[in-house]
């Protein structure tokens, strides 16, 4: 057993058992990004159900992987809510362009508001892909990053002494 886990006040196999939870849920962050956030579930869950009463150095990877689970979330769902945005006003443009309404143009800069549209929406378009790219890399790296972590037994962050 590494000495940095041995404290009076831990099961060392439960400690160990732990480690091994750890671990897993790093990989199953990791592969979350492949599985549409299927494996990311149950890693949180196995973080949430353990990070109360495991050793300090563990507890704070069980934290770390609960973070990565939510900005990951949160990137998607902003994605999700960019890509909607941007195509819904794409079909709007679309269909203004199709019915060739151009009495609503804006004499100030000349252009028509089908065109003000498609621009907005290919703003938010890219908006998404943007959040997609970076939830998943962020997801990816911090991944790997707790797991070599944990793999030389540190923790994430500060943990306080015992």
């Amino acid at each position: 057993m590494p000495s940095s886990f041995a404290t009076p006040n831990h099961d060392p196999i439960m400690t160990q058992f732990d480690r091994l939870v750890a671990f897993a849920c790093y990989v199953l962050l990791f592969l979350g990004v492949f599985t549409f956030g299927v494996s990311s579930v149950v890693a949180l869950a196995l973080a949430l159900a353990h990070g109360r009463d495991s050793h300090p150095i563990i507890r704070s990877h069980y934290r770390h992987q609960v973070r990565i689970f939510w900005l990951g979330a949160f990137c998607i769902a902003g994605a999700l809510l960019a890509g909607l945005a941007g195509s819904g006003t794409w079909l709007i443009a679309l269909f203004n362009a199709v019915e060739k309404a151009t009495g609503m143009t804006d004499q100030a800069l000349g252009v028509g508001a089908g065109a003000k549209q498609a621009w907005f929406g290919g703003v938010m378009l890219v908006a998404s892909v943007t959040l997609v790219l970076f939830g998943a890399g962020w997801t990816l790296l911090q991944s790997l990053f707790g797991f070599l972590r944990l793999a030389g037994n540190r923790a994430i962050g500060h943990t306080p002494a015992e």
